[in-house]
């Protein structure tokens, strides 16, 4: 049986896509479901005020530390002074009664040793009373003079007790506004908002003149010169993804243009329904005729973009990765 040119041309037509199509299915996975992911943050002050300056305009690219924008911090200065004030204030009251307790251990000193010249006197004029050489009025004001110091020394005992206390408390009063003068100066700091990382503004509206509150986010920043692929396969490719194989990747910021990838990891879990409480990532199924099957989340990195690509978070990409 002799075939036309034509027909063989169809069959080797037919033959390639016979083998196109077994490649595509069985030695790779395909999936349009994908996009470009890259690390970012909201920006929201730790402090309210009102902004007085922007330094940091949409898509403009920051380092980490670069000075975003300024809340007014004249509040917070004066915040400061006050309790650097209340130290200065404790400090010096700290040392006045530590210079009390100082003078009363002097005076303490004085009227112990009054005290033993007392009981010494009172011994001697006791024994000359027994002996009649001496008078009971003697004794008596002898024994007087002594009662009399051990008040003295109870007394100054109490004070410098009382000095004692006053020192512990300002040390304890100085302690406090040190802690509440570490927090002023942070929040001080914090008026001045920096990048927590290098990378690029977005969505920036903010303008001098504004009240921001704590706490409440602005603008974001994104790393996307270090960007990623997270590409959700269908359960019919899953099994057969594997770490380190193999990725095509064309994203559509450029079409007709492949970068080549490698598979990071593949998520273990999904939720099947988009309960907001939950913990696994929800991942929306495609019909595919009546069962719709499940997809779980592969990540894709890219260890060489060219530098004429810029990619950008959120745009979508194909992906066909080797099972091979």
């Amino acid at each position: 049986m002799k075939f036309s040119r034509k027909k063989k041309w169809i069959l080797i037509a037919l033959i390639i896509i016979i083998i196109s199509i077994f490649i595509f299915y069985f030695q790779g996975g395909y999936t349009s479901d994908a996009y470009i992911r890259a690390n970012w943050a909201e920006i929201s002050p730790r402090v309210e005020e009102f902004v007085t300056s922007v330094n940091a305009p949409t898509d403009k690219f920051v380092k980490k530390g670069d000075q975003l924008f300024q809340l007014d911090p004249y509040s917070y200065k004066l915040a400061v002074d006050k309790l650097e004030a209340e130290i200065q204030l404790a400090f010096a009251k700290k040392q006045q009664y530590t210079d009390e307790v100082k003078n009363f251990e002097e005076q303490l000193k004085g009227v112990e040793g009054q005290l033993e010249v007392d009981n010494l006197q009172v011994a001697r004029y006791k024994f000359l009373d027994k002996q009649q050489a001496a008078s009971d009025q003697e004794y008596q004001a002898t024994l007087y003079q002594f009662q009399k110091d051990k008040v003295i020394r109870a007394q100054i005992l109490e004070a410098r007790d009382d000095s004692k206390n006053q020192v512990a408390e300002q040390e304890a009063t100085i302690k406090q506004l040190t802690a509440q003068l570490n927090e002023a100066k942070y929040d001080l700091e914090s008026t001045t908002v920096r990048a927590p990382f290098d990378g690029f503004i977005v969505n920036n509206y903010l303008m001098p003149g504004m009240y921001i509150k704590a706490g409440q986010s602005v603008f974001g920043i994104v790393q996307s010169q270090d960007c990623w692929i997270e590409a959700n396969f269908k359960e019919f490719w899953i099994g057969r993804v594997k770490p380190g194989q193999t990725v095509w990747i064309m994203p559509d910021l450029y079409p007709f243009k492949v970068l080549e990838g490698k598979v990071e990891s593949i998520n273990r879990a999904i939720s099947r329904t988009k309960d907001v409480d939950k913990t696994l990532p929800y991942v929306e199924p495609t019909i595919d005729w009546i069962r719709l099957q499940q997809r779980f989340t592969v990540i894709i990195k890219i260890p060489k973009v060219p530098e004429y690509m810029k990619l950008r978070m959120g745009s979508s990409a194909r992906v066909y990765v080797f099972f091979w």
